[in-house]
C-alpha cells in the first residue's frame, strides 16, 4: 500500500491553530515520514506530528524491523506482540485523500489509485510507538491498520487500509479507552460508494517519483492481449497549484484542524464538565 496525502509541517491544537504549509506529497513510501494526529496521554490535548512510516516495537533491538511492520491485521493487532501494546495505548489517525494498490496482471503488476468520491480528506486507523537506537536517539513510527477489502477493492488487493467513521475519531484516539472489542469494531471495510479507484501509471512504483503524474488516472488499452497505459487525465486532489487548487488546498488543511480540534475540544468538554 503507498499513500498520497497533502503534507503541513506544524499543526497546534488551540483556538489558534496554524497549519504551515509545505508541499503536496503525491507518493509516500514506507519508511518515510507521514504525519499523524495523536493525544497527549497526560492531557486532553490533540497534536500533528511526522513519524517514519513502519512501525519499531519500542523493545526492538534493530530498526529493520521496521520494514516489516507498515500495516498491522485489524484481524490479529491486539494479540501480536510488536502491535498490542500501541493498539492499547498509542492509536492515531493518518491523514490522507488518496492510497495506491497493485493488481497483479501476469507477471507485471498494476497500481491502482483510491479515495473518496468528492475529493476530500480521510483518516486512517494508526498506531504509533518510541523507540531509541543504540546512542540514545529516539525514533517515532506508526503502522497502518488494514482489514478484508470492500467490494471497490475486492477486484485489485485482498486487504485495504482501514479507514475510520469521523463519530470514531475521539476513541479511537483516546489512550484512556480500553475497550479492546469496541475498538476492534470499528475495524471494518469502509463503504465503497463512498470511494473511487482508476489506474495509475506504474511511475508510481518509484518513490523518487513524486509528483501529480503519480496520481493521474490512466486507460488501460489492450494491444496484443497486453495491457497498455495512456494518461487520461490528473484527477483528484493533484493538479497544479492555481487558484481552484489553492481552495483545495485551505479545504484539506482544514480538514486537518478540525481533525484536531474538534476531538480536542471533546476532550477538555469531558474533563471539565465530568
Amino acid at each position: 500500500m503507498g499513500l498520497q496525502t497533502s503534507e503541513s509541517w506544524r499543526c497546534a491544537p488551540s483556538s489558534k491553530s496554524t497549519i504551515v504549509y509545505s508541499l503536496f506529497i503525491h507518493n509516500i513510501a514506507p519508511s518515510q515520514n507521514v504525519g499523524i494526529i495523536r493525544q497527549d496521554p497526560s492531557r486532553p490535548r490533540r497534536e500533528f506530528s511526522k513519524v517514519r512510516w513502519g512501525l519499531i516495537p519500542c523493545w526492538a533491538k534493530e530498526a529493520s524491523i521496521g520494514h516489516q511492520m507498515i500495516n498491522a491485521r485489524s484481524e490479529t493487532v491486539a494479540d501480536k506482540p510488536a502491535f498490542r501494546e500501541a493498539f492499547k495505548n498509542r492509536r492515531c489517525l493518518v491523514p490522507a485523500d488518496g492510497f495506491y494498490e497493485w493488481a497483479r496482471t501476469g507477471k507485471a503488476k498494476q497500481p491502482f489509485h483510491f479515495g473518496m468520491q468528492t475529493g476530500s480528506l480521510f483518516a486512517f486507523a494508526g498506531i504509533w510507538d518510541q523507540w531509541r537506537d543504540t546512542s540514545g536517539n529516539q525514533v517515532e513510527t506508526c503502522s497502518i491498520l488494514t482489514t478484508t477489502p470492500n467490494s471497490l477493492l475486492a477486484a485489485v488487493h485482498d486487504r485495504m487500509p482501514v479507514i475510520l467513521e469521523t463519530e470514531n475519531y475521539e476513541l479511537w484516539l483516546d489512550p484512556g479507552f480500553k475497550y479492546l472489542d469496541a475498538l476492534s469494531e470499528m475495524l471494518v471495510p469502509f463503504n465503497p460508494n463512498l470511494m473511487k479507484g482508476y489506474p495509475v501509471s506504474i511511475r508510481v512504483n518509484a518513490p523518487k517519483n513524486d509528483d501529480p503524474e503519480c496520481a493521474a488516472e490512466i486507460a488501460l488499452v489492450k494491444q496484443n492481449g497486453r495491457s497498455r497505459a495512456t494518461v487520461a487525465g490528473i484527477a483528484g486532489n493533484t493538479f497544479p497549484m492555481d487558484g481552484l487548487n489553492q481552495q483545495h488546498l485551505l479545504d484539506s488543511l482544514s480538514s486537518v484542524l478540525q481533525m484536531v480540534n474538534t476531538v480536542t475540544l471533546m476532550a477538555e468538554r469531558r474533563v471539565f464538565v465530568g
